[in-house]
Formats: structure tokens, C-alpha cells, sequence
């Protein structure tokens, strides 16, 4: 009987030791989430977050269970106070207990805890167990077995962000930006990402089935793996004493491979062409490396975290560079992280011309943070920042010419315009006139204005001929109109055309989307007065209904408060600036939201204002100093809304003289008359116009449209 009590005194202590260490590993975890992720979050925030990613991510938990335990959890918020630390620590609890009546041990529902407190934070942190851990060795040394593709979360989508040269995936035809649905029969929507790594990964001369999106076409692919060798950097000699350098991944000898392809190939005068296409990243310091070897000073690029491990800034150096030669650099949709960093140091400083197209946009640093001695976790601790203060992320790197990266029949349309381009500009420009390396593109960067200028469609009649000639659309009950233009103030300046723009803005969005009379608010001049905008759009968007869509339009003041530290403001026509704060109703970010929390599936808000204190890039409005200030941070459903700017928030709002409107509606309106009903390919193009047209008015004059959310809606 002794023996049995002590055999059970022992198996209970080695749970509970079990146990302990368990919750230790978690607790580490947190703990450094909230002391090194680049947002703020607490313990309580964290825990509430990865409670609610694993309610919603596990396949554990029944029907009836997750009834029970969610009533559970609204008595816990109820009893002790929603989200509050004791409601946190009674949920935890009783989701361990029920994994535990499971048969699930003490590690692995930590482990569960801990996956879903890395899931909850963004597609790039991620928790890193043994096994995952030796994945990560293999893939910076260079082999590894699998299908060779370099995979991200995008809108909690697995998306292919670029196959590998040669590889299973490359030659089954697996594209940049597809979406893998299934691997093995197993949907990936809610998949962590290193799980849908592991499923790719397999013996060599074995298959694996997936389902792929592609161009909004669902294919069935087997694909058989193999055993994928990067090798990194490869270079040639091309005609005409160019030199072509090939860097598929940033691996832990790029700088090395680069430095000895440039040194092989002294004789090479022409220039180089440094081919970043489906370059999906990797090591840092390597991709600062090559950018050095090429830049003999400024800032590559600048990490922006919250903490000291964080805060980094990378400058060139002279002793580093090898190479001035003229250089033009090849990026694509599959160029992301380390190699948007070469690329966009590169193109800030005008060292390089970038060609193809936009990259993947994926603009956060990854630390390693040991949790135990075999197990890590991943997490974004920064964000990169271009020399010029800019973010990367989901915004990407845009090309200065924009031409088709496919290869197609062994035709490289982009390397021949490189080609071309360092033998003799006047013949690249020729033939990009001409067409000759296909559409000629919308976006562009303005250093190309000689091309960009000659491109500009002359329009011979004005906006307003071109509405009349617009056939009328039917009724549509489903979208509202909110237009609120106002040019004559009674306490301050005028804003000249924001009426004729308002006007004008109406009349399309109502004959274009088929915007019915009594489903539209159009408040101009005295009728924009402080009761009649916060009384009427309260009463509009009463009566409007989940499915709709609304359509917001302001143009004028915008006035920043300086006793709220700037906080930008909506003017009313009878409003003096020094009162603008008195009704709350108008501030920028409460308009926003009010429109955001509406019933409707989707809202397309317009500002032409800017909130810098000034106007047309001299007059300052009567009251308010001009601060330059930075835009305040916006909070709204930035999936159902998108917000396009008419400039930074240190930039001014122009108007166009020879147009009869203000420049950024004109260009929208422009926009919008040419079919343009995709936000993010209209965005595109009105930033190219307004920026072209606001460099020619002068450097005080210069304006650089913006966009907060879903770039992916569209006015339809």
C-alpha cells in the first residue's frame, strides 16, 4: 500500500512540476510581448486578445461548448468587470480545465495559449517550437526540402509571396499573389503560418495536393517535392559591358557572393542590373550589406520600435562601397522585406532607377527572443523606415517605371528596358513612349517627369461637358451622399473652387452610382453651418441600412487645435477658428468614426482639406497659426472604410487655376469620369497627377495625396 501512495505522491508532483514550467514558458512569453512588440499592449490586453484568437481559431471546442463557455465568460465580465484581470485569469482557467477533461497535458494547452497569443498580434510573429526552430536554422544556411516558395498571411489569407527560381513551385506555375485555400484537403484560412509551412515541407519524391487562387480562378495543383538549394547571388556578363546580378534571398553569404561578382567583373563599365524579383527577404544585415556595397553614404534605412532593441538607424559608409556604376534594379510583386530595403534606399537616394512593379509591402523587423533553450518566439519588435521617414508596409516600393516583370516564351520585357536604359537613355525613353515594352503604366514616381509629362492626356473639355455627355445610371437605393463644399467663410479666408468642386463632386456621384436626390446631403457655403452639417448627417445616416454604401465629401477648412495638441478640426462656414473645438461633433476623428460605426457595408470618405493652418501654400486662415502639423492617428473599421487624403499633413491643399477647381478633386473627379471605379487604381493615378501638377506650382506648393484602409473597395 506504501509503494502505490508513494508511486501516486510522485506521478501528482511531476504534473504539477509539468504544470509550473508550462505556465513559466507562457508567462515569458507575455511578458515580453508587452515589453518588446513595436504597439503598446498590457498583460490583460495581450491574454484578452489570445483568448479570443483561440475561440475563434480552435476545432477543440463543439457547438454546445463554446455556448457554455461563452456564457461562462459574459458572467466572468459581468462579476469582475470586462477584460479585467481577474475576468482574464477565470477564462484562462477554464479553458485549461476543459483541455484538461480533454486529455490534453499542461504543455501542449500552453503551447495552444501560446500560438494563439502570437497569432493575435500580425502574420509575422509567430511561436517557434523545436521543430520549427531547426526549419529556421535550415532555411538562412541555404537547404531545405520542400516546394520552394516563400509564403505570408495576407487578410488571414496564405499568399504566395514568390516561388523560388527552378523550383517544384516555379515550374508547376505558382505566381507571386496566389492564394493557397487547401493543403491536403485542409482549408488554410485559419491556419497558422508555420503550420502551413511544416504541411509543405515533406520527404523528398513525395507529393502534396494544394488548391490555389489565381487571377480569381480556383486550380488543383500536385506538386512533387524536392530538395531546394538556394543559391542566393548569381551573376553573368550581358552585351554592352553590363552586369547582371541575380539575388534570390538574403542568405548569410549575399554579401560575400555580391562583393566577389562585382570584383570578377571590374571590367563591366556600362552599369549593373541587380535583379531583386521574387526575393522574399531574409537576413538583414545582409540586405544593409549589399545596399552599402552600392551607397557611400545617407541613411539605408531607420527602425522604428518601442523599446531600445528596437531603435536602430543604418547608414552607408565610404569604406564599404565598391561600385558608382549606373544601376537599375528589378523588383515585383514577390520582392519583399530585405529586398524593399535595398530597393527603396537605393531609389530614396537616386542611386538606382527601379523598374517592374509594385513590391509586396511587408515592412516590419522579426527578432528571435529565446523562450527556453530550444523553443523561441518570433515577434515584429520595429518597423522599417525609408531614409525619407516613409513606412514600407502594405504600401511596398513602387518602381519608377512601371513594365511587366513575367517572363513569357523566354521573353524578359523588363531586362531588355534595363538593358536598354544603361546602354542609352534616349533609346529607352523612345521606345518606352512607343510602347514598346508594353502599357505604358499609372504609377510613376515624379523623377520621371520628362516621360510622365509627355503622358499626360490633354483634356479639351471640361469636367463639367464631359458629366453632361455621362449617361444617367438607374436608382440605386443602396447609397447615400454626404457633400459638404465650402468656399466663402464668414470668420476666416476663403477657400477658392471648394464650392464649384462640391458642386460638380454631387452632380457625378449621383449620375455616375445612380445616388438618388432625397439619399443625398449636399451642404454649400452658408447652408455648411455648424447645426445644419452635425443635424443633417445625423438624420442621413439613421436611415441607412446594413448593405449600403456611403459616399462623404468634404471640401474646405480643415483647423488644427493647438490646445488638443493639433487635433485636426472640421470648419463650418459660421464658425470662427478659435471656436472650432467647442462641439466636439467636428473633430476629424469623430466624423470618421460616426461614419465608420454606421450600418453600412462600405464608406468612401474624400477630404480635400489639409490641416496645417494654411491654405492655397501661403494665405494663413484669420485665428490659426500654421503648424506643419503631423496627422493624428485615425481609429475606424479600416475594413469597410477607406479614407483618400488630399495631402501629408504638413502639406497644403492646392487649387487649380486653370481647371476652375481644386486640384485634388479635380483629379479624383477626373479619375472617377475615366471609369476608374477600383479606390486602389484610382488612388494611383490621382497621386501621380496631383503630385506632377503641385511640383510644377513650387516647392511650398507640393502635395502628395494620401489613403487610410481598405484600398481594396471600390465606388460601385
Amino acid at each position: 500500500m506504501r509503494i502505490i501512495i508513494i508511486a501516486l505522491t510522485i506521478a501528482i508532483f511531476g504534473t504539477s512540476l509539468f504544470a509550473i514550467d508550462a505556465k513559466e514558458k507562457y508567462d515569458k512569453v507575455i511578458s515580453n510581448i508587452e515589453k518588446y512588440y513595436y504597439k503598446p499592449y498590457t498583460k490583460d490586453q495581450i491574454t484578452d486578445k489570445s483568448i479570443e484568437e483561440f475561440l475563434k481559431t480552435t476545432s477543440l471546442l463543439s457547438e454546445s461548448n463554446h455556448k457554455k463557455i461563452d456564457a461562462k465568460f459574459s458572467f466572468y465580465d459581468r462579476e469582475y468587470g470586462k477584460s479585467s484581470s481577474e475576468s482574464l485569469n477565470k477564462k484562462i482557467k477554464t479553458i485549461i480545465d476543459f483541455l484538461l477533461k480533454q486529455m490534453y497535458s499542461y504543455e501542449e494547452i500552453y503551447d495552444m495559449l501560446i500560438h494563439s497569443s502570437m497569432d493575435s498580434l500580425d502574420p509575422h510573429s509567430s511561436y517557434l517550437d523545436k521543430k520549427h526552430m531547426q526549419e529556421l536554422k535550415i532555411q538562412t544556411e541555404g537547404v531545405f526540402g520542400g516546394l520552394g516558395i516563400t509564403v505570408s498571411k495576407k487578410d488571414n489569407r496564405l499568399t504566395v509571396v514568390s516561388p523560388l527560381d527552378d523550383s517544384p513551385a516555379f515550374h508547376a506555375g505558382i505566381k507571386a499573389g496566389d492564394i493557397i485555400l487547401e493543403i491536403n484537403d485542409l482549408p488554410t484560412e485559419n491556419m497558422p503560418l508555420n503550420k502551413a509551412v511544416s504541411l509543405m515541407r515533406g520527404k523528398v519524391n513525395t507529393s502534396i495536393n494544394l488548391v490555389i487562387l489565381q487571377k480569381d480562378k480556383m486550380i488543383p495543383i500536385t506538386i512533387v517535392r524536392d530538395l531546394i538549394k538556394i543559391k542566393s547571388v548569381y551573376s553573368k556578363q550581358l552585351d554592352d559591358d553590363i552586369l547582371y546580378l541575380r539575388i534570390s534571398s538574403f542568405d548569410k553569404k549575399s554579401i560575400d557572393n555580391v562583393s566577389d561578382a562585382i570584383r570578377k567583373n571590374i571590367t563591366s563599365n556600362r552599369g549593373i542590373i541587380l535583379d531583386l524579383r521574387n526575393n522574399p527577404g531574409g537576413l538583414l544585415d545582409q540586405a544593409i550589406g549589399v545596399a552599402d556595397i552600392f551607397m557611400n553614404r545617407g541613411t539605408i534605412i531607420a527602425q522604428k520600435g518601442r523599446k531600445s532593441v528596437g531603435e536602430k538607424v543604418y547608414n552607408a559608409s565610404k569604406t564599404n562601397t565598391l561600385t558608382d556604376l549606373p544601376l537599375v534594379v528589378l523588383i515585383n510583386a514577390g520582392s519583399a522585406s530585405a529586398s524593399e530595403i535595398l530597393s527603396g534606399a537605393l531609389q530614396i537616394h537616386h542611386r538606382a532607377t527601379i523598374f517592374g512593379e509594385s513590391s509586396f509591402g511587408k515592412g516590419t523587423v522579426q527578432a528571435i527572443l529565446p523562450i527556453t533553450k530550444e523553443e523561441s518566439i518570433k515577434l515584429t519588435i520595429a518597423e522599417y523606415l525609408l531614409a525619407d521617414g516613409n513606412s514600407i508596409n502594405n504600401i511596398g516600393i513602387k518602381p519608377d517605371y512601371q513594365i511587366d516583370t513575367d517572363v513569357i516564351d523566354g521573353k524578359d520585357t523588363a531586362l531588355e528596358a534595363a538593358e536598354d536604359y544603361l546602354s542609352g537613355q534616349n533609346l529607352f525613353k523612345k521606345k518606352f513612349l512607343a510602347k514598346a515594352y508594353g502599357p505604358v503604366p499609372h504609377e510613376k514616381r515624379f523623377r520621371n517627369k520628362d516621360i510622365a509629362q509627355k503622358e499626360v492626356k490633354k483634356h479639351i473639355t471640361s469636367l463639367g461637358e464631359r458629366l453632361d455627355k455621362l449617361p444617367e445610371s438607374l436608382i440605386d437605393k443602396t447609397k447615400w451622399l454626404i457633400s459638404i463644399g465650402i468656399e466663402n467663410y464668414e470668420y476666416t479666408a476663403d477657400v477658392k473652387y471648394s464650392k464649384k468642386s462640391a458642386e460638380v463632386f454631387s452632380s457625378l456621384m449621383q449620375k455616375k452610382y445612380g445616388i438618388e436626390k432625397h439619399h443625398s446631403l449636399v451642404l454649400l457655403d452658408d447652408e455648411a453651418t455648424m447645426g445644419k452639417i452635425r443635424n443633417k448627417m445625423k438624420r442621413l445616416l439613421r436611415q441607412v441600412k446594413a448593405g449600403d454604401t456611403i459616399y462623404f465629401y468634404y471640401n474646405g477648412h480643415g483647423i488644427p487645435v493647438p490646445s488638443q495638441k493639433n487635433e485636426p478640426y472640421l470648419l463650418p462656414s459660421d464658425v470662427e477658428p478659435e471656436f472650432a473645438s467647442d462641439d466636439d461633433f467636428f473633430k476629424m476623428r469623430n466624423i470618421y468614426k460616426l461614419l465608420s460605426d454606421s450600418r453600412a457595408d462600405k464608406v468612401v470618405a474624400i477630404i480635400d482639406s489639409c490641416f496645417s493652418g494654411g491654405n492655397d501654400g501661403s494665405a494663413l486662415i484669420k485665428g490659426v497659426a500654421a503648424t506643419r502639423l503631423v496627422p493624428k492617428k485615425v481609429t475606424f473599421d479600416d475594413k469597410k472604410m477607406v479614407i483618400l487624403f488630399a495631402g501629408r499633413g504638413t502639406q497644403y491643399s492646392n487649387m487649380f487655376e486653370k481647371k476652375g477647381h481644386r486640384l485634388f478633386s479635380y483629379y479624383v473627379m477626373d479619375s472617377i469620369l475615366k471609369g476608374r471605379d477600383d479606390i486602389e487604381m484610382l488612388y494611383n493615378e490621382v497621386y501621380v497627377n496631383v503630385k506632377d501638377e503641385s511640383f510644377k506650382m513650387g516647392d511650398l506648393h507640393l502635395q502628395e495625396p494620401t489613403v487610410l484602409g481598405n484600398k481594396k473597395l471600390n465606388f460601385k
